[in-house]
């Protein structure tokens, strides 16, 4: 502030050398804003060059050729004022505060902008300088703490994973099959007025695969915009009962006329914290009596050296026999590691009469807090605008994403690493470095050298695997994803007349995921796993929209109506060789005889599934506003669902919202900016079943 106000000061002293020769009247006085002294405040002779601003206790002085001459006060954050001068000597004046909201427009539903004080719903917008200053490489986890109303739960550290957002108002329900609200209550997310679906998360083995949301880059996004509340999303029909989230991607537009390179590279560490306290005084056992010196239970014996039992030395790997005592371990904390992520981008930018356009490449790095994590990702972004006539412009965009990661944790369930630790590794069992070397020797590949082991049975040549070593887990026990993700855009704007218009927009997203589980042999009886699974989305939406905006007097109206067409088809793939008749070798023909299995995907099928879908929709709305203080809308969107006509299903969602700006109304305290009633009726959606 101390910058701007010395700049204006400046240009306030070269202004003084600019005033013309002849006789002339002098005008001084005090400008104050809100209450208090105005320093910096810019005063100016209308049609002229010639101006000051006020000092540091908002006094000014200025000369001006005649009685009929202008004053225009003017000051950042303060509505203007022009005064004529009318012969006075001394004019002190009053600067009220600017409502930057009153004129502030919003993305709201089917991409359509609004003034936000004519809405009669709760809106978030979030900017593109607040998504990136943190250097969050996961668009929605840089929404956190941004938003009011909006709850987000990030499931893991990978800058990929998922981030469950539930917004206020949710229409889910528990039901009998998933009682989960918070991941049914998921929002439905539009990127450049294409909805993509609620994008929920995805689990297979513990592991979360994320979600496109999650491979978005932020320096690609321009605004995020979060509807609130069934009158917001009432116009998404069947999908729009649990908010909407509108996420608008930088175009090139705004910047100076011309070519522009962006580069921007951020580098953040992730450490781990909060490490869930585990008891470390008892030993092995079920009871405080009983040593079982292959049992993961740890309420036996105490650790206090009193107590000697055989035990399996992983290290030296050998049976040894000593006084148990406690390893003084926490075992999270010495597993888990200080993990990194490193991104870059490089943006070419144009602004032109015709049009502009923005092109964009990007790529992140990983390394997980877990150990033998990492996920590598790549995007290309194309974004550009083109006016055929005065009146017919056409915009593309285009976004190609490509997310690999050799191996993604596994981070819940019985078969994760993490619970393994925290359930099945007791206090006795020596340091997580002494079992690094995770193979026995001279079994490499085909026995682990186990946290916990027993004694040979009769007639086998090795001890056996109690107890799985977590760096076998870490290292044996792969989870590799990948995903490829395109998805984009056409649109043509056509200005009619000066109160109609129209727009015709189409696009699609192609979504393809591969996962393999590389489980290796390991232990006795245990020969490995190969599981490859395949999952291909595909979308495809159109919309044609009719509008009509005029003012008639005081009051404003505005009216749409528009139609949707969408199509989609899905593929799955899931086998599973339960058993790997040579080790290492991770083959669906490596499977023994007898243990090739096809996965139940649900719904009667079995390693290969299939299907399409498609709806229709008709919606409109009528906006209407009184001297800018009144505003009602009323909506309607009716969906026909299926392909088949014994599958056919269509409902109908309506809505009623109204707002009242009091502050526009009636003149309040200079403490209170904005007054705003408002109240809404909605009958929305939770999908077409």
């Amino acid at each position: 502030m101390k910058k701007k106000v010395l700049l204006m000061l400046l240009l306030g002293m070269i202004a003084s050398f600019s005033l013309p020769a002849f006789a002339q009247n002098k005008v001084s006085g005090v400008v104050k804003g809100d209450g208090e002294l105005l320093a910096g405040v810019s005063v100016v002779i209308k049609g002229t060059t010639v101006g000051t601003v006020t000092d540091v206790n908002g006094n000014y002085s200025i000369s001006v050729p005649n009685a009929e001459s202008v004053l225009v006060f003017s000051f950042i954050g303060m509505e203007s004022q022009e005064i004529v001068t009318g012969g006075r000597s001394v004019i002190d004046i009053e600067l009220s505060s600017a409502n930057v909201m009153m004129s502030e427009v919003v993305v709201t539903a089917l991409g359509i902008t609004k003034e936000k004080k004519a809405l009669a719903y709760s809106v978030g917008e979030v900017k593109s300088d607040d998504l990136t200053q943190a250097a969050n490489s996961n668009v929605l986890k840089s929404l956190d703490g941004k938003v009011s109303g909006v709850n987000l739960t990030s499931l893991s550290s990978d800058p990929t994973s998922s981030v469950l957002v539930n917004v206020r108002g949710t229409t889910a329900m528990p039901t009998v099959n998933d009682r989960d609200v918070s991941k049914n209550g998921q929002p439905l997310y539009v990127i450049d007025g294409i909805p993509v679906g609620r994008q929920t998360f995805t689990t297979k083995d513990g592991v979360d695969f994320g979600n496109i949301l999650s491979q978005l880059n932020p320096e690609d996004v321009e605004s995020v915009t979060v509807l609130k509340g069934g009158s917001a999303g009432a116009l998404y029909g069947s999908e729009g009962g649990n908010g909407v989230v509108m996420i608008t991607t930088k175009s090139g537009k705004g910047g100076k006329k011309g070519i522009g390179v962006s580069v921007t590279s951020s580098y953040t560490v992730e450490q781990p914290y909060n490490f869930i306290e585990t008891q470390d005084l008892y030993g092995q056992g079920e009871r405080a009596y009983e040593w079982q010196y292959d049992n993961t239970d740890t309420w036996g014996p105490k650790l206090d050296g009193s107590f000697s039992s055989i035990y399996w030395d992983v290290k030296k790997q050998s049976w040894e026999t000593g006084p148990q005592r406690s390893a003084g371990e926490n075992r999270m904390e010495a597993y888990l590691r200080n993990g990194s992520t490193q991104s870059n981008n490089v943006s070419i930018f144009g602004n032109y009469d015709k049009g502009t356009f923005r092109l964009s490449f990007s790529n992140m790095s990983n390394t997980g807090v877990m150990p033998n994590t990492k996920t590598d990702q790549k995007g290309v972004t194309l974004n550009s605008e083109y006016k055929l006539t005065s009146k017919l412009k056409v915009s593309a965009s285009a976004n190609y994403i490509m997310t690999y990661s050799p191996n993604k944790a596994n981070t819940v369930g019985s078969n994760s690493v993490l619970n393994s630790l925290l359930f099945n590794m007791p206090a006795n069992l020596q340091p997580l470095d002494d079992m690094r070397n995770y193979w026995l020797t001279g079994y490499e590949g085909v026995l682990q050298n186990g946290g916990i082991m027993r004694l040979p049975a009769t007639g086998q040549p090795t001890s056996q695997v109690a107890g799985d070593n977590p760096w076998w887990i870490t290292y044996e026990n792969i989870h590799r994803f990948s995903r490829n993700n395109f998805f984009g855009k056409v649109q043509l704007d056509w200005q009619i007349s000066k109160n109609w218009s129209a727009m015709v927009r189409s696009g699609m997203e192609n979504v393809e995921e591969n996962y393999e589980l590389r489980r290796s042999w390991g232990k006795n009886n245990d020969f490995g796993q190969f599981n490859p699974s395949s999952n291909v989305n595909t979308d495809f939406a159109t919309d044609a929209i009719l509008t009509y905006n005029n003012n008639f007097g005081k009051l404003s109206l505005t009216a749409f109506a528009g139609v949707n067409y969408n199509y989609a088809k899905n593929f799955k793939s899931d086998v599973n060789a339960n058993d790997l008749a040579v080790p290492g070798l991770f083959r669906l023909s490596n499977a023994k005889a007898g243990t090739l299995s096809l996965v139940d995907l649900g719904g009667g099928e079995l390693g290969y599934a299939w299907g399409t879908n498609q709806s229709s929709s008709v919606y409109g709305t009528v906006s209407m506003g009184y001297n800018n203080q009144f505003f009602v809308d009323v909506t309607g969107r009716n969906d026909w669902k299926g392909i088949l006509e014994e599958e056919k299903i269509n409902y109908f969602y309506p809505s009623v919202s109204a707002s009242w700006i009091a502050s526009e109304t009636f003149k309040l305290p200079h403490a209170i900016n904005l007054l705003k009633f408002r109240a809404g009726w909605a009958d929305v959606g939770n999908g077409l079943v």
